[in-house]
């Protein structure tokens, strides 16, 4: 193409002056060039051939696409030629962007928790408890165990429909306590600036898993009964670090328990307090303090 290019001066006589330059290195502003006085002066150039108008704008045009393609390819020669010797051009720079590593990531976490339930028609539901969770890594958990007591009171239920209709209910379930063990992908994480006087990071996750469940079974006529029951739990929630080791944790979950007579969906809202740790100190993975971003935030910063 280059080539190309010195045959076509060569054979119209044109030097290489500013207007040329110009022309070569920005085809866009070849209509404003054409009107200047220096593209005039080189247009009179071509006439003094004695080319016909039209095969005079095919050349001029040859060479203005000529001219483009040349630029093109060396800009991205040069924009290589920089990208690997590590420098970068200052817009390039603006568009870096940097992924932090998870500072509150521990192995280990042990946590009290406290739920309720709302959807049960005679009783409102209180589980107490404890888990355990182990995290394989900053995407992954087991929530090895999660054993909760269920603290119940009564709704009233059973008076008002003795005392307004006359009528008991024949039996009625009273959960006992909650014992499962779950799966947990923990996709987000992020942190949040209160106030513009602090930070605070968090992390949020899904939970999937399988348990039991036991009920009282109590009757309006003789002793009461008791159930276990197999149960599915499916959640998501979010966990606040206040700091490295202890956080605040909002979830809900919804808890489908197969009872002998059908299939019981209870929809579970908690509040946890945990305790995260390691057993021996983790091996920090440190980047490369040569690599390119760590240039350009001390550039940066020494500016």
């Amino acid at each position: 193409m280059r080539s190309f290019i010195t045959l076509v001066r060569r054979s119209t006589d044109l030097q290489t002056d500013c207007f040329t330059a110009r022309l070569i290195r920005s085809p866009i502003h070849f209509w404003h060039a054409m009107q200047s006085t220096e593209g005039r002066v080189s247009m009179s150039r071509l006439n003094l051939l004695g080319l016909n108008p039209g095969v005079r704008l095919g050349l001029t045009l040859g060479l203005v696409l000529a001219g483009g393609v040349v630029a093109t390819a060396a800009i991205a020669e040069t924009d290589d030629e920089a990208l690997e010797s590590g420098t970068f051009m200052a817009e390039a720079l603006e568009q870096v962007a940097v992924v932090q590593e998870r500072i509150y990531d521990r192995d280990h976490e042990l946590g009290l928790l406290v739920g309720y339930i709302p959807d049960d028609d005679f009783h409102q539901s209180f589980p107490l408890g404890g888990n355990y969770i182990y995290h394989f890594n900053d995407r992954y958990a087991w929530e090895v165990v999660r054993a909760q007591w269920s603290f119940n009171v009564d709704r009233g239920i059973k008076e008002q429909l003795a005392d307004d209709y006359g009528v008991a209910p024949e039996e009625f379930d009273e959960l006992q306590y909650l014992v499962h063990s779950s799966f947990m992908l923990k996709p987000t994480y992020g942190k949040d600036a209160i106030w513009n006087q602090g930070v605070i990071n968090h992390e949020g996750y899904l939970s999937a898993g399988i348990g039991l469940a036991g009920y009282e079974r109590n009757y309006s006529f003789g002793p009461s009964s008791t159930e276990t029951a197999l149960s599915l739990v499916f959640g998501m929630g979010r966990k606040y670090f206040l700091s490295q080791r202890f956080s605040i944790n909002l979830e809900v979950r919804d808890y489908v328990v197969f009872k002998d007579e059908g299939t019981e969906n209870n929809v579970y809202l908690g509040l946890g307090f945990a305790y995260r740790f390691d057993m021996s100190p983790r091996k920090a993975d440190v980047d490369n303090p040569d690599h390119s971003i760590y240039r350009y935030l001390e550039d940066r910063h020494a500016r």
